[in-house]
C-alpha cells in the first residue's frame, strides 16, 4: 500500500509542468515571459495605465459589489499599483492586503510591452475578475484540501515519517492550487470582456496579446490554458455582447 501511494505521488508530480511556459497575463509571478514587442516609453506606459484605471475601476467595483453582496466594503475597493521590480518581468497579478482590499499590480515592463489602452484595460478587467469570482479564496481552500488528502493517503499506511507527510502535504497543496486554475483563468477572461466593454473599451482588441505569443499550455497541471483557447473564449463572449 505504501509503495502504491508513493508511486501515485511521483506520477502526479511528474505531470506538473515547471518549464516551457511563457506567460503574460498571470497571477503566480512566473519568471518566464513572452517575447517583448517594441517598448513604449515609461511616460506613455504610465499614462495608458492611469487612463484605463480611471474607466475600469468604477465598473469593476460595481460588478464586484453586485456579485458579492456579502463582501465587506474593502473587499471591492480595488487598489492599483505599478511595480518597477525587474525580477517580476512582464507581469500582472492580484493580491489581497491586510485590510482585505484587492490589489492589482502591473509591472512597468508589462505596461511598456502592451500596445494600447484596450490591452491594458483587458488585463485590468482580468485581474479584477479574479476577485469578483473569488478565485483567491477558492484557491486557498483547494490548497488545504489537496494537502489534507495527499498527506492523509500517506498517513493511512501507518509507516510515514513526519518529513514524508510534510512533503505529501506540500505536493497536495501545490496540486490543489492548480486543480481549477485553467477554469479560473477562462472565467477571469470572460469577466474581462464584460468589464472592459462596459468601460468603453474593445475587448477583442484588448485580447490581442493572446495572438502574439503563447501564454499557457495544454499540460494537465499548467496554470494557464493555451493562448488560442483563451482568445476563442474572448471572441465567443464578445459575440454574446454583440461586439463581433
Amino acid at each position: 500500500m505504501r509503495a502504491y501511494i508513493l508511486i501515485l505521488i511521483l506520477l502526479v508530480a511528474g505531470c506538473v509542468q515547471t518549464q516551457g511556459e511563457r506567460v503574460i497575463i498571470v497571477d503566480d509571478r512566473p519568471t518566464a515571459t513572452a517575447p517583448v514587442q517594441a517598448d513604449r516609453t515609461t511616460g506613455a506606459a504610465r499614462a495608458s495605465f492611469d487612463r484605463a484605471v480611471a474607466r475600469i475601476e468604477p465598473v469593476a467595483e460595481q460588478s464586484c459589489r453586485q456579485s458579492n453582496p456579502s463582501f465587506p466594503r474593502t473587499g471591492c475597493d480595488f487598489q492599483f499599483r505599478i511595480s518597477t521590480d525587474p525580477k517580476l518581468g512582464e507581469n500582472a497579478f492580484q493580491s489581497i492586503d491586510r485590510q482585505g482590499r484587492p490589489n492589482i499590480t502591473f509591472t512597468l515592463a508589462l505596461l511598456q510591452e502592451l500596445q494600447n489602452d484596450d490591452e491594458v484595460a483587458f488585463i485590468l478587467g482580468h485581474e479584477a475578475g479574479h476577485q469578483i469570482a473569488r478565485h483567491i479564496y477558492q484557491t486557498s481552500a483547494n490548497q488545504q484540501v489537496g494537502a489534507l488528502l495527499l498527506a492523509g493517503l500517506l498517513a493511512s499506511t501507518g509507516q510515514a515519517s513526519d518529513a514524508s507527510l510534510q512533503e505529501a502535504a506540500n505536493l497536495g497543496a501545490y496540486l490543489g492550487n492548480r486543480a481549477f486554475s485553467k477554469d479560473f483563468e477562462l472565467e477571469a477572461d470572460t469577466l474581462a470582456v464584460r468589464i472592459s466593454a462596459r468601460a468603453g473599451y474593445n475587448p477583442v482588441k484588448g485580447a490581442q496579446p493572446f495572438t502574439r505569443g503563447e501564454t499557457g499550455s495544454a499540460a494537465l497541471f499548467s496554470t494557464h490554458p493555451p493562448s488560442a483557447q483563451r482568445y476563442q473564449n474572448v471572441l465567443r463572449e464578445a459575440r454574446k455582447l454583440g461586439l463581433g
